[in-house]
């Protein structure tokens, strides 16, 4: 059994923290540290998706810690083409697209979270694996802003916000089973521009939607096919550095 962490990263200007890209660079240099000494529970990489502007110092940067030594595993950086800015969702996608043979489980992550705790992603797989119904895990619970999840009884999300249930920044963890299942249920979920770029240079006629849209989608899809989602975090498990709070 074998996890990834899928960490997307953009170095251009952000609305915040890390709003620029020496702040990126540093905040990646920390993230890297810092798995290195963080036991997620299981054999997990650390994948690195660098939504890529061409900026060949950011470029080096990253590649330098390709192959590195972390605690459950290695670091990985795959440079994603910037074609539009779906940013992170279509981040994680584009690294399950490359890496779906690879791994067993999927945790995605944005650079401005931190994991607070040890064996994280092995109890997430334990939640996804005790319950069929469950497609997703979220790594938040957001019960203090608004963001917050509402439950039914059984402890499933069925709303986050207000509005449809999601994972706030499509964070949290599912399996590649069912990824696989998602993706062959709705090919234009997996489809994004910069994945149709790589076997046809013609993406006209994708239409892309809002960031807010794309957010939505990115977890809400699973449950389209049936499945539901649950929450982790009991609020003190992560950190999400934009705003200091816990998730």
């Amino acid at each position: 059994m074998k996890a990834v962490q899928v960490m997307a990263t953009y170095f251009g200007p952000r609305r915040h923290y890390p709003k620029n890209k020496q702040e990126c660079l540093d905040l990646l240099k920390k993230q890297i540290f810092y798995h290195k000494h963080l036991d997620l529970g299981l054999e997990c990489d650390l994948l690195i998706v660098n939504h890529d502007s061409g900026d060949t110092e950011v470029q080096d940067f990253l590649n330098q810690y390709n192959g590195e030594k972390i605690f459950n595993g290695q670091v990985k950086i795959l440079h994603r083409p910037r074609i539009n800015f779906d940013l992170s969702f279509g981040s994680y996608k584009y690294a399950f697209f490359h890496y779906v043979d690879d791994y067993d489980y999927w945790y995605f992550n944005e650079d401005d979270v931190i994991i607070l705790h040890d064996n994280a992603v092995k109890d997430m797989i334990e939640i996804l694996e005790s319950d069929p119904s469950t497609g997703f895990v979220a790594a938040s619970n957001f019960t203090h802003n608004k963001h917050a999840f509402t439950f039914d009884l059984n402890g499933y999300i069925t709303s986050t916000g207000g509005g449809p249930p999601h994972a706030h920044g499509g964070c949290g963890l599912t399996s590649t089973t069912i990824f696989n299942k998602i993706c062959k249920t709705y090919p234009h979920f997996i489809q994004t521009p910069n994945i149709l770029n790589m076997t046809s240079p013609d993406t006209k006629g994708y239409e892309y939607a809002s960031d807010s849209q794309m957010e939505i989608e990115f977890t809400n899809i699973f449950t389209k096919l049936g499945y539901k989602i649950k929450t982790y975090s009991d609020g003190k498990k992560y950190l999400r550095l934009q705003s200091g709070e816990t998730l």
